[in-house]
């Protein structure tokens, strides 16, 4: 067994079966112990279904060839904020096989994820992300040229600038959305519908997308006119939305351009993140918790 496989399967063990180990495949409780596998992980047999399973069974680690401390050591590093290439260096590995797995764990993550409806005091808006045709060698466009200058204020989907849309609770979580065919009055309104319950407050500038129908669709709407350079008028204002994209930015620019393709994986990885709310080894431990799976109900 490689060197830190053996506490990582213990880790692994106890986030996954916190209320009980249960059969993978049927959900039933009676299950018995049956040795370990070649790489160390507990194995066991339900009784109910004669089926065998393990720890990682059903999983994204299930049959990987990568030593599950290496699966440990790419979620807390890429938690941090480092980057693909440097986690492979450190590892040793390929940056192709680094990325894959990194892909696999957002892709993960972001099934799994269910958002809950956000509440009271919401605050929304918009920036934008540069993300091109990153890895695609038949590119829509010119290929871009180096030293030239960038696209300033908002730019669009033409010059290479995705939208990304937050919605941000007061003291709460936000949900980010990236918008890859564009904004519009309607993206708005169907986005505060799926995400935001009726009653609540809806903070937004002044940008055209964030019109009167807001308040027919039963939300209360706050304006606040950044066109007249005004940004705060008492309660109303969206501070805690541009703090939000101020972390999204910096979290994002480490990683130098990512394909518009993947561009959602990686913002919903950063939501994630953000929400949790907690220290390095907290949000490592929740990734994992989270890629393990819940324990199935018995059916």
């Amino acid at each position: 067994m490689p060197p830190g496989d053996e506490k990582c399967i213990e880790i692994i063990q106890k986030l996954r079966w916190k209320e009980g180990v249960r059969c993978v495949f049927c959900g039933s409780k009676e299950v018995v112990k049956r040795g370990e596998d070649k790489k160390g992980f507990q194995r066991y047999l339900c009784k109910k279904c004669k089926r065998t399973f393990n720890n990682r069974t059903k999983t994204i680690f299930d049959k990987s060839k990568l030593p599950i401390w290496e699966w440990s050591y790419i979620i807390k590093e890429h938690s941090a904020g480092r980057s693909i290439y440097s986690i492979a260096i450190d590892l040793g590995r390929k940056y192709e096989h680094v990325w894959k797995a990194a892909k696999k764990i957002k892709q993960d993550l972001l099934a799994r994820q269910i958002a809950s409806k956000l509440k009271v005091n919401v605050e929304m808006d918009e920036t934008y992300l540069t993300a091109g045709e990153k890895g695609n060698r038949r590119l829509s466009r010119k290929p871009m040229k180096r030293g030239g200058t960038g696209i300033k204020g908002r730019g669009g989907l033409k010059e290479g600038k995705t939208p990304v849309i937050v919605l941000t609770e007061r003291k709460g979580k936000s949900i980010f959305f990236v918008a890859l065919e564009g904004l519009s009055e309607e993206l708005v309104l169907e986005l505060l519908e799926t995400y935001v319950e009726k009653g609540s407050i809806v903070n937004t500038d002044d940008f055209p997308i964030y019109t009167k129908e807001i308040e027919r669709k039963g939300y209360k709407h706050g304006i606040i006119p950044h066109n007249k350079k005004r940004f705060a008028e008492g309660n109303v204002h969206i501070n805690n939305a541009e703090n939000r994209f101020s972390f999204l930015k910096s979290w994002y620019r480490v990683f130098r351009g990512i394909s518009k393709k993947y561009l959602s994986l990686w913002v919903s990885f950063f939501e994630f993140l953000l929400n949790l709310k907690t220290n390095l080894i907290g949000k490592t431990l929740a990734v994992i918790e989270k890629l393990m799976g819940s324990t199935p109900k018995n059916i």
